[in-house]
């Protein structure tokens, strides 16, 4: 069991430009957070490697594969697993350049009762609550607020933690961030009428989309 935070996109209709120009608002984000973030780097001690924690996040910085990860906050102290993204996309582990161009909430009717879409998990680990959910939650809007069908953010969220995660991006961000489909049933819905014309189909789809379950910690943590 945990908590988690899910990211698919589909890049086939991203072009690089405009992946790095969002993967830099994503570090706005990230270095604003109330709680500072973490990341695991490994070091070499006495002829030993060892892994320690960094408040840089970000590794390669410049390079073609200068990416961000973090596993948790130095306030808490609470870590689970790591989240990152890269600057150039193609070096995404998962990248995969032969997904269609459909809506990235349009798959198969074999898949229709999952949550997978038609695109490639970025995220997907446990964050297990701790303070870190809600920067990444911050990052899964704001990608899909600038790729609106070719991002999807879902997992254990909830309608207080975006609109908290809503109010404090858009107080930093230069061009404001839009909330979420899984947390909107009536937009999400018109959504999935539009991708499937087998009425019974959209509702099992709307059912694994839509975000609906109560907050799994009190809106009172979210910074």
């Amino acid at each position: 069991m945990g908590i988690f935070i899910n990211l698919y996109v589909n890049y086939q209709d991203i072009s690089i430009e405009r992946w790095e120009d969002v993967y830099r608002e994503s570090l706005v984000l990230l270095e604003r957070f109330p709680a500072p973030l973490v990341r695991l780097k490994a070091e070499k001690k006495d002829n030993h490697r060892r892994l320690v924690l960094t408040s840089t996040i970000i590794a390669g910085q410049g390079t073609d594969n200068e990416n961000w990860k973090i596993v948790g906050d130095s306030v808490s102290g609470q870590l689970a697993e790591g989240f990152g993204l890269h600057r150039i996309y193609s070096n995404c582990r998962h990248y995969n350049d032969q997904l269609s161009s459909d809506d990235i909430l349009l798959v198969e009717e074999d898949a229709i009762r999952y949550s997978q879409c038609n695109g490639q998990n970025l995220f997907g680990g446990k964050t297990q609550g701790y303070p870190y959910h809600l920067a990444l939650l911050a990052v899964g809007m704001l990608l899909e607020a600038r790729f609106p069908l070719a991002v999807h953010v879902s997992g254990d969220i909830n309608k207080c933690q975006v609109q908290h995660m809503l109010q404090w991006s858009n107080a930093i961000l230069d061009k404001p961030v839009t909330e979420p489909v899984c947390v909107d049933g009536e937009r999400l819905y018109r959504r999935l009428n539009q991708l499937y014309a087998d009425k019974s189909l959209v509702i099992k789809r709307f059912k694994v989309s839509a975000t609906i379950t109560p907050s799994f910690f009190s809106c009172r943590a979210v910074p």
